[in-house]
């Protein structure tokens, strides 16, 4: 199984609880619209929110200014070449259009991961 990563950032327009709202709701009735299409096994998203214990984190380490990333998407298949296969039939292609239309903001960082569990309860 094969993962991939994408650091989402909003639109500048819009605030974090609506990016989030939006993520959630409309965005993600899109990506399970099109999963079976683009051969997708699992798709997380890791949404944003706001955390003291995290600024206060931030701000002991020296990290100033605000986060750039507003959530992580992280979407699996069973290998790249299924995912190349979803993505690139006609319907795939027409799915990654839809998808690419209801653009929320932009990727910062976009790569392909296996997992190394470390601690897993």
């Amino acid at each position: 199984m094969v993962k991939l990563v994408l650091i989402v950032k909003k639109h500048a327009d819009m605030s974090l609880e609506e990016f989030n709202s939006h993520w959630r709701t409309e965005h993600a009735q899109l990506v399970q619209k099109f999963g079976e299409t683009l051969r997708i096994k699992r798709y997380v998203q890791s949404i944003r929110i706001p955390s003291p214990g995290v600024d206060h984190m931030r701000a002991e380490r020296g990290w100033t200014g605000e986060a750039e990333a507003s959530g992580v998407a992280e979407l699996y298949w069973d290998s790249e070449e299924d995912m190349v296969a979803g993505m690139s039939s006609p319907a795939g292609q027409a799915a990654m259009a839809d998808l690419a239309c209801a653009k929320l903001g932009e990727a910062l960082e976009v790569f392909m991961t296996t997992e190394n569990v470390v601690i897993g309860r």
